[in-house]
């Protein structure tokens, strides 16, 4: 058992990490984003599909790029933290 931690920001490239405890794995994920990465892969999923039925095509990634940006931009307060 083990994650796929993200190693680079910009290309989101990833290292395979085995973990021995189920535990810390759990932890591991949401720290280093592969949890989050398992959710976007779904959010992705639709807004392509919103592309494709709006457009005929896929987005390009310059464009999923600046949909996350325009949301988290919105959420994020002066701290530089994102959410509530």
């Amino acid at each position: 058992m083990g994650w796929w931690q993200i190693r680079d920001i910009e290309s989101g490239r990833v290292k395979f990490k085995p973990c021995k405890e189920d535990h810390a794995c759990h932890v591991d994920r949401l720290v280093t984003g592969d949890g989050p990465a398992d959710v976007m892969g779904g959010c992705v999923d639709k807004i392509i599909g919103m592309y494709k039925e709006s457009y005929g095509r896929r987005p390009k990634k310059a464009e999923l790029q600046a949909v996350f940006n325009f949301v988290t931009n919105m959420r994020t307060d002066e701290s530089g933290a994102v959410g509530d």
